[in-house]
């Protein structure tokens, strides 16, 4: 990948966006979940994944901050199993740290719509009122932000029967 990313640049055109998932680890695999409830080794975690992630050329990692009330809905694996939103922050926070760490990744927050919020459904309709929106589903991602995180990454859910990438 990184010869494919110098031929890109020397040749004029834009650095290739190379993605990858970073939530576990990437050559080396941190726990899964990754919430020790120990936010030093969370950080350490996601050093070792950005240098690994960094050898094999990839540019931007996704963090998962989705809400989930149960390991039985589908997004936990990826990162959303905390139901506290300021501790699932703090999380973000570490994880987004410690990928930043190399100077080489952009780490991008997903889903923002949430995913699983009413039942585990990943495409849906999610009803929600916007003081449980404010207070339960955005803290989330302000540790990832403060940290320096770059985007998000929008949900296929309609909230309040408005496209999440519309409202």
């Amino acid at each position: 990948m990184r010869e494919l990313q110098e031929i890109a640049v020397a040749n004029g055109h834009p650095p290739l966006l190379v993605k990858d998932d970073g939530r576990r680890g990437f050559f080396l695999v941190a726990p899964f979940p990754l919430y020790c409830f120990d936010l030093g080794t969370v950080r350490r975690a996601h050093e070792q994944a950005a240098l690994d992630a960094g050898e094999a050329g990839v540019t931007l990692v996704r963090i998962t901050c989705d809400y989930a009330f149960s390991q039985n809905q589908g997004r936990t694996q990826e990162g959303g199993l905390v139901s506290c939103p300021v501790f699932m922050s703090e999380v973000t926070r570490a994880s987004t740290e410690g990928l930043m760490t190399t100077g080489r990744i952009a780490v991008i927050l997903k889903h923002m719509g949430p995913y699983q919020y009413t039942a585990g459904p990943d495409y849906t309709a999610l009803p929600i009122e916007r003081t449980e929106f404010l207070e339960t589903v955005l803290p989330r991602y302000a540790g990832g932000f403060e940290a320096g995180a770059q985007g998000v990454m929008m949900s296929f859910v309609a909230l309040n029967g408005v496209p999440a990438h519309a409202d």
